[in-house]
């Protein structure tokens, strides 16, 4: 099983346990970093992410969150040249229907690459 865990994710290791839903986030973030060091767990970065990390003003936490992502087996590549990350894909809304999911053109916004 692979798991990709967010910044946020990340952060809650390092997060004020003082509150029950913070500290509860930060032991099932545990959860999958024991199933990972048992190698039930196969753990997933991106260079988005690693971005987000590095740009983290606490060096504590981002030492702690680049720790963790070092025991990453995949790493997802941005490749900037993706319609997704040129905008292509605001031209287009996802409407579902009875069977699946059609892409139709959305009048309502226009723009160009």
């Amino acid at each position: 099983m692979r798991f990709y865990l967010d910044a946020c994710c990340l952060s809650r290791l390092t997060d004020d346990q003082s509150r029950a839903r913070i500290r509860e986030e930060a032991e099932a973030v545990e959860q999958v970093l024991a199933g990972v060091r048992r190698g039930a767990v196969e753990l997933v970065s991106s260079e988005a992410l690693e971005d987000e990390v590095r740009d983290n003003p606490s060096m504590e936490r981002r030492m702690e969150a680049q720790t963790t992502l070092a025991l990453a087996v995949a790493r997802i590549e941005i490749e900037m040249q993706s319609p997704f990350v040129l905008g292509v894909w605001s031209d287009w809304a996802i409407v579902p229907s009875m069977r699946s999911t059609s892409r139709q053109p959305n009048p309502l916004r226009q723009t160009s690459c």
